[in-house]
This record gives C-alpha cells, structure tokens and sequence, in this order.
C-alpha cells in the first residue's frame, strides 16, 4: 500500500557524555602502517585513534522493531460498525464509479446522435451566417434605394421649373429625370429580392435551430435516468462516509513498540572481517556518543483511499518525551535531558553502552502508538469480542510508524590554516538558493555550498604548506576546506533558525544523494539528509528588513589562523525503517499476543 510521511516528530531527547571518553582522531592516517579494513555487510564506517591500535565502529545504519504489546479501548465495540461503514461506503463508490463507466459507454453509445447535433449545430451556424450577410445587403439596398428616391425628386423639380420658365428647351432634364425614374423601378426590385431572400434566410435559421435543439433533447433524455442514478449514488455515499468520519477517528487501542539497535553484533562481524588487524593488536569498539535526538514519523495511507482523511495513529509518544501527533500539535519542540554513561571498553556490548533511557542503554527505546479505530478495527473485526488471543503482526503494526536518531561524536583533527569568511555574503547565497524552492533548504542545496569551488564570494582558505608539520596532502586539504565551509554554512543556517525563531525542519533520511559507501567515507553531517526551512509566516527571509539588518551586522570579512588538535563534532543517522529491499529477520514474522 501507498505511504506518505505526516512529518510529525513525537520527540527529541538529548544528552551529554562524559569528557573524558577516549576520543579518535581524523588526522592520524593508518592506511600506510596497517592492512586495508574491511567493511561488512552495513558497515557503518571506521574512525581510529592516534595510535592506531583503536578502531572505533560507529553506530549501525539501522534497527529492528518489535512491538512490545497491544492494549485494547472499551471503543472496539464500534468496530464492525465501523468497518461495515467504510466497506458500504468503499462498494457505493464503486458503484457509483461503475454507473459514471456506464454512463462513458453510453456516451459512446450515443455518438451517431452527438454527430447529428455537431451537424445541426454546423447547419445553425451556416444558416445564422447567411442571414446576417443577406440582413446587410438588404439594409444597403433600402439606403440605395431612399437616396435614388431623393434624387429623382429633385430631377423631376428641375424640369418642372425649366418647363414653366424656358418650354422647349428642357431635354436634356427630361432625359435625367426619367434615367431616375427607372433607376429607382430597378432598386426597388433589388429590395423586394433581398426581402424575399432573408425571409428564406430566417426560416432555414428557423428549422436548424429547431433541429439542433430536439436533438440535445433527445441525447438529454436518454442519459437522464443513469444520470439521476448516479447523483442518488453519491447522496447515499455522503451519508455512509459522514458516519464512518463520525467514528473512525475515535481511540481505538495502545501500541508499544521496541526500536534496538545491534551495535555489539556489527563490532562482532567488523572483528570476524579484520583477523589481520586483530593480530596486528587493533582493538574495536563503539565510538563515544556525545548527544543525540530521536525522531518519529507517523504514516498514513495514500490520499488515492477513500479513508485517506482519517488518521491510523492518532498519537505517537517516547515516554518522557514531548507527544505528537493529529491530537498534539500544539506542544512544540521540546528536548529533555537523559544520562550517558561511558562505554566500557572491555566488553562493548549493548547493555554498558551510553544513552541512559529506562534500560540505561541505546540498545532499547520504546514508545507507545495510539491508534484509531481506523487503524485498530483492521485487527479487531468482531470488536471487544475478537478473541482473546488474536494476533498482530509486528510489521504491518510498526509501518504505521518511522524512528530515526541522530547521534553525534567526538574527533579529534589537526588543523593548520588561515581562513577568512564573510556571512553577509555567505547569507545571501544561502537567500537566492532557498528563494527558487519557496525557502526550502535542503541537504541537497548544503552539499552544493560545501563542495562548490566558485566560493570566492563569502569563503577562502590558504594552507601553510612551508611548515615543518605540514602533512595534508591534495584530498586532505580538499576535505579540510569543505569542512571548514560545512562548519560555517551550518553556523549561518542555526543563526538564521534563531533570528526566525525556527528550528530545523524533521531530517529527511537517504535523500541526499549518497549510497552507504559514500557514508563509509565522509561521516560528516552535510552527508545525510536534513531540511531547513526559511522564511515561514515573518521569518527571516520574510521581510526585507530582517534581512538587511543582519547582512549589515554581518557584512565586514573575518578572519581565523589555525594550529591546533581540535575536538570537533560528527553526526550519525540511525533509522529504524526497515528499507523495502532490505532482508527479513526470521523472527520479524513473530506474531504478539493481544490481551
């Protein structure tokens, strides 16, 4: 079935670990002392440390879900109610969609007629043409016939008057005054011609326009009763689907859900793939988790289903964390504090790692999905008196829900630059990019400004390739710039989300453009997908005036001289979607019994 995400995110929970976790480096380059690594199957990506004796594995790229249990509402009475409600209302629009069919064909059926109208209405058209031009003629033929009138009086005036002053000597007005005469005979035939004509002319119009209008009857009669049918049909249909709108949406049952994550087992297959390291004294453990947010999205059917407008999850909900969902849109972000512990590094397994939840570890996070009858009664057709061990299965249960986690790390880098940036300018490429997508900013565009070289604009950068400790080749220093244009693009982007008093949009997962092997090699959070979204209602780039007073604050150049080993952050994504391609775990089928 068709999906479509309802970005709504139900919770954000972040943490702090302790300082004085051990740290990998990005500047230490093992490739030259020891073997190539080898990356298994969803492989997450390597980081050693500066003496290349620790691997540090990050965290998987997925999870698995399982759900938990399923506790029922005293309201799945109503749900063959409900469901008789959707199927009646499901089967009249079907056939109301059958007779519109039926009504195609008749259309068809009737074709000969609707060529006989196209005729008619040709035949109207010629004939309402033809009078309109014969109208014309006629109208300057009486004109004619009025002046010649005129002038024949005069003519016949004129002899009138030579022949009582000058007698004999009046011919040539003789011969005038006749030449009127009979002039004003012909016209006067050329008019009552014309008349005849147009009085042909309106009887043709006549009966073209009477044709034309029995057969629109006829074609309109014919088609009346199905028609008729249909208009009953859909009336009928309005009032099924007001009563399965009244119910559908009310609670219909509570589900818990539990994301893991096998962080141990990928350490385990990362060991299995690399003996020559592990005899070489290379050790591998999980990286250190510094902070993190958690975020769910609930999913509904496509808007092409007739219960499209009714919501399956009512509310999703991380205990401890903020709720969201159709009945909770008007919390907010909210981001509470939770406890780390470190990692031990003699046994990295999943129960002494990080992420103090309930459990006091990542490994287990659960969280409750509230469903509508609309997606309760599906499993629950006899309703309360379903039996009592019904089962759910776990995946149909869990796709009504996505969680993903945003992790972030620790890396130690040595840096040796000079650097100079101007965020005006930086803003306003930032502008015009967001501008051709409605001040959408995606990852996308992030990447585009991080490894674009036409950058001269807002960002530069000189390497101290004369000094004795410089050791960055070509690529590193390619990967230094770009990390340092990421640092400052990102610093743009959270001022910008500050001054607009927005914060960044949910993250759009494997949107970026990247397959895992590029992952495994960059590990930088302008790598995975985010949005930021600018300008909404009177953001930032909603006024010109917001825009200006933060270009003119930030308009002079700055510039920064680097030497150091510096900690900086890294960001990881974890998802618990399972991927349509991706395997099926044998017990991922396992039914869960319903009390």
């Amino acid at each position: 079935m068709k999906r479509k995400l309802l970005a709504l995110m139900f919770g954000a929970v972040g943490y702090s670990a302790a300082a004085s976790a051990a740290i990998p480096s990005m500047s230490q380059s093992c490739s030259g002392r020891l073997p190539e690594i080898q990356h298994p199957d969803r492989g997450s990506g390597v980081l050693f440390d500066e003496t290349c004796r620790t691997a540090y594995v990050l965290p998987p790229e997925t999870g698995d879900v399982s759900l938990g249990s399923v506790a029922r509402n005293a309201n799945l009475q109503f749900c063959p109610a409900v469901l008789q409600a959707g199927q009646t209302a499901t089967s009249l629009a079907n056939s109301a969609s059958h007779i519109a069919s039926m009504i195609e064909e008749m259309i068809s059926d009737y074709e000969p007629m609707r060529e006989q109208i196209r005729a008619a209405a040709d035949e109207l058209n010629e004939a309402e043409v033809e009078s309109q031009e014969i109208s014309a003629r006629l109208m300057l033929a009486q004109e004619r016939f009025t002046n010649l009138r005129l002038e024949y009086s005069q003519a016949k005036s004129d002899l009138e008057m030579c022949e009582l002053l000058s007698p004999g000597e009046c011919s040539e007005l003789e011969a005038a005054e006749l030449e009127k005469k009979l002039a004003i005979v012909a016209q006067k035939q050329v008019v009552d011609n014309l008349r005849i004509e147009q009085i042909e002319s309106d009887s043709r119009v006549s009966r073209a326009r009477y044709q034309k209008t029995r057969l629109e009857s006829e074609y309109t009669d014919g088609l009346a009763p199905l028609t008729s049918l249909y208009g009953q049909l859909e009336t009928i249909n309005g009032s099924i689907t007001n009563l399965y709108l009244r119910w559908a949406p009310v609670e219909g049952a509570t589900a818990q859900l539990v994301y893991r994550v096998k962080w141990a087992d990928l350490i385990n297959k990362y060991n299995a793939a690399n003996p020559e390291l592990r005899n070489r004294g290379v050790r591998f453990a999980p990286v250190t988790v510094t902070s993190g947010q958690f975020f769910a999205t609930t999913k509904i059917a496509s808007l092409e289903e007739i219960q499209a407008s009714i919501p399956a999850v009512l509310s999703a909900v991380v205990p401890g964390a903020s709720p969201y969902g159709p009945n909770h849109l008007d919390n907010g972000d909210v981001t509470i504090d939770a406890s780390v512990t470190d990692i031990d590094q003699r046994d990295p397994s999943l129960n002494n790692t990080m992420l103090g939840f309930a459990s006091g570890s990542l490994g287990s996070i659960s969280g409750q999905v509230r469903l509508s009858l609309a997606g309760a009664c599906p499993y629950f057709p006899e309703g309360l008196t379903s039996p009592d061990k019904d089962t759910i299965n776990k995946e149909e249960l869990s796709a009504h829900i996505a969680v993903n986690a945003v992790l972030g790390y620790d890396v130690k880098v040595h840096r040796k630059y000079r650097a100079s940036f101007n965020m005006a300018n930086l803003t306003s490429r930032i502008e015009s990019m967001s501008q051709k997508k409605r001040w959408f900013f995606s990852s996308k565009n992030v990447h585009k400004l991080v490894v674009e070289n036409n950058h001269s604009s807002w960002f530069n950068i000189t390497f101290d390739i004369d000094s004795s400790d410089f050791t960055f080749t070509a690529d590193e220093q390619s990967e230094i710039t770009k990390e340092v244009k990421a640092d400052l693009v990102k610093r743009a982007l959270d001022n910008i989300a500050v001054i607009s008093g927005k914060s960044p949009d949910l993250p759009e997962l494997g949107k970026t453009g990247f397959n895992n092997q590029d992952k495994l090699r960059c590990n930088k959070w302008y790598c995975f997908g985010f949005n930021y979204v600018l300008g909404i209602a009177n953001g930032f780039f909603g006024t010109k005036k917001s825009v200006s007073e933060f270009k003119q604050a930030n308009r002079a150049w700055v510039r920064d001289s680097v030497s150091q080993m510096k900690v900086i952050k890294r960001q990881h994504i974890l998802s618990f979607t399972k991927l349509d391609d991706e395997p099926v775990a044998e017990d991922d089928n396992t039914p869960v019994v319903v009390r």
